[in-house]
């Protein structure tokens, strides 16, 4: 590693006793992390809320890399292509757009970007009124339920 750390040989906790909880709006970065505890350690994934009765994804939107209007105009400026028929025209608002610059990949499906792939939360609970407004309840009710 590029630290001075001295990383653990053993993991701390089998992937049996790890549970990630979301809401379903897990996105990038979370996205990422999450679908790699999923696919290739097997780590389940509850997720609360929702359209009752509906199956529901875990990740929200799965990109690799995101870029904001303003940068992406930048780059274009900046390499001169702003003439460029194939360049996008500014914005007619006063607005901002994200653009998905570069895809992730399932470690399941290759074939499919991350974005288009479903993977479903393993386990899918209701908020109730007693963990809606409160995640340390809701937390409280997920390691009392599922760590017996």
């Amino acid at each position: 590693t590029p630290y001075d750390v001295d990383l653990p040989t053993e993991p701390a906790f089998p992937p049996s006793k790890i549970l990630i909880v979301g809401n379903g709006m897990c996105g990038s970065t979370c996205a990422l992390f999450t679908g790699i505890a999923y696919e290739k350690l097997g780590i389940k994934v509850i997720t609360f809320g929702g359209n009752p009765g509906q199956p529901m994804n875990f990740n929200g939107l799965a990109g690799n890399q995101v870029l904001e209007w303003a940068n992406l105009d930048s780059e274009i400026k900046t390499a001169g292509l702003k003439n460029d028929p194939l360049a996008p025209p500014d914005l007619l608002v006063n607005g901002n757009i994200r653009i998905n610059w570069r895809y992730a990949w399932s470690w399941k499906s290759k074939n499919s970007p991350l974005a288009f792939f479903v993977e479903r939360a393993n386990i899918r609970l209701p908020y109730t009124h007693e963990t809606y407004m409160n995640p340390q309840n809701l937390w409280n009710y997920v390691a009392k339920t599922y760590f017996k």
